[in-house]
């Protein structure tokens, strides 16, 4: 039987009671949210919005009242077994707010054809969405983002339909530098700007969903279990306090697990199924084409000029030529940082394979005995294909640009915030754990938002990608709200 909201008020123990009180409705609600990170929130936000009595239930604690310690703590430790050592916890960070504590603002979207792979390339798999179906929510996104860029640069961004929400007031330009032995078209980086700095949820968003009369904020608490009636249908949630205490039950109408890449899946496999595979798992597909982004970077300082002002600049036009030469597709970018200091970021996606995968550990368990997240990943060939060519980058950028004898510091990996994977889109429960409207293949009311549906990650950072992804996500509960 699932909890009340006064049982909830009698064992929140360090938990803010002004958080837990939620009289304005009985439960179920319609739709709980499992996280508050640029997926969990927006999500959230656009069901309230749609007018559906919505939950977040969030494991880390408000910023106010973050020491830091439940952020690296042990419910939230994870294992490295393969050969790349990925260290997660600089990465990410567990909270009200999730990622976007860290977020540098950086909002570009996927490259067309990182949606047709398989078509285009021969390569993995194509989306069971195309890119043009996240057009509109790409624009909204963008606004919800507060982006600002420059003018459109077609052979080096991706296509746009809808301008820049806050225009960039400097011209855009173009580096005078040379890349693969020719000059190519950069773009300016758009970047979210409110206030000075890139959207942080937990300042920027929270007040508004927790004065929304159909808003409920719940922080503090590890959702451990997801439960089902029949293996099919979601009856409620099992989630404990992060500082100790009795099993709490949530239930609701619609569930959507938006944890990122690695609690996504770890809670999925946590959630035993009838077959005991965990839910959605039947083909063992959950945890799988893990992908991070590795970054290379470079400064220098040059000794001829590149005709651009400060500022950053980029260039996707080598995405398809590098896959079609059998490597992985790589962005390029250059951070004018002074009059004479530059830095290189260059930024190539990884091969999803199979065997690259978040699992649950063998022996190691966190406090309460659960098994901790394992993550596996390896280079393939064809990433390190990739490297060595991004690398001979370096000597060419340094002889493009005559750069001064000992000024380039190079970096790799340099890593990034950018997991994705583990849960990604499939057209069948062969190839995905979840569908194209993001629902969990085998089950009728649970569903995956987030970078942890990626089929590929491509090579832009994701965050436009997620939110877009989220409202469409948002949209479509609606509608099976209204359709009863």
């Amino acid at each position: 039987m699932a909890i009340t909201r006064r049982e909830f008020l009698a064992g929140a123990g360090a938990l803010a009671a002004s958080t837990l009180a939620c009289p304005r409705h009985p439960e179920p609600w319609d739709v709980c949210v499992i996280g508050s990170g640029f997926a969990g929130m927006h999500l959230a936000l656009r069901t309230a919005d749609a007018g559906l009595n919505t939950i977040i239930v969030e494991a880390g604690p408000r910023p106010e009242t973050d020491s830091g310690e439940d952020l690296r703590g042990d419910l939230f430790a994870y294992r490295n077994s393969g050969e790349v050592q990925y260290p997660l916890n600089s990465t990410r960070a567990i909270g009200v707010g999730g990622t976007s504590r860290l977020w540098g603002g950086v909002s570009t979207r996927l490259w067309p054809s990182d949606f047709r792979m398989r078509t285009n390339h021969g390569l993995w798999t194509n989306w069971p969405i195309s890119y043009e179906d996240l057009v509109p929510y790409y624009c909204e996104a963008e606004q919800l983002l507060s982006v600002r860029g420059g003018d459109v640069v077609p052979a080096a961004e991706p296509p746009r339909e809808c301008p820049y929400p806050v225009p960039l007031r400097q011209p855009p330009g173009n580096p005078d530098v040379r890349v693969e032995g020719a000059p190519r078209p950069f773009f300016r980086v758009p970047r979210s700007r409110r206030s000075g700095r890139p959207v942080r949820l937990a300042q920027d968003e929270l007040s508004r969903f927790e004065a929304h009369p159909l808003g409920t904020l719940l922080p503090g608490l590890q959702v451990t279990r997801i439960v089902t009636q029949d293996g099919a249908t979601v009856d409620h949630l099992e989630a404990r306090p992060i500082t100790g205490g009795d099993v709490r039950k949530i239930s609701a109408r619609y569930f959507v697990v938006a944890a990122g890449a690695i609690e996504s899946a770890r809670l999925l496999l946590l959630s035993r199924s009838p077959d005991g595979e965990g839910l959605g798992n039947r083909h063992g597909q959950v945890g799988r084409y893990f992908a991070v982004h590795p970054s290379l970077q470079i400064r220098l300082v040059p000794s001829r000029p590149i005709n651009v002002t400060h500022g950053s600049y980029r260039t996707y036009a080598l995405n398809d030529l590098y896959r079609k030469q059998g490597l992985n597709a790589a962005h390029y970018q250059l951070d004018v940082l002074d009059s004479d200091r530059l830095r290189w970021r260059v930024q190539p996606e990884i091969e999803p394979q199979a065997e690259n995968r978040v699992a649950l550990g063998d022996s190691a368990t966190d406090s309460r005995g659960l098994p901790l997240p394992d993550l596996r990943l390896t280079y393939s060939d064809r990433d390190q294909r990739t490297f060595q060519r991004c690398r001979a980058f370096v000597a060419e950028t340094r002889a493009d640009l005559r750069a001064v004898e000992g000024s380039g510091r190079e970096k790799f990996p340099w890593w990034r915030s950018h997991t994705s994977g583990t849960c990604r889109m499939g057209s069948d429960p062969t190839s995905g754990v979840v569908d194209a409207n993001n629902l969990v293949f085998g089950t009728r009311n649970l569903f995956v938002s987030g970078g942890a549906t990626f089929p590929n990650a491509g090579t832009a950072n994701p965050v436009s990608t997620i939110v877009a992804l989220t409202l469409r996500l948002g949209d479509h509960i609606r509608g099976l709200a209204a359709r009863g």
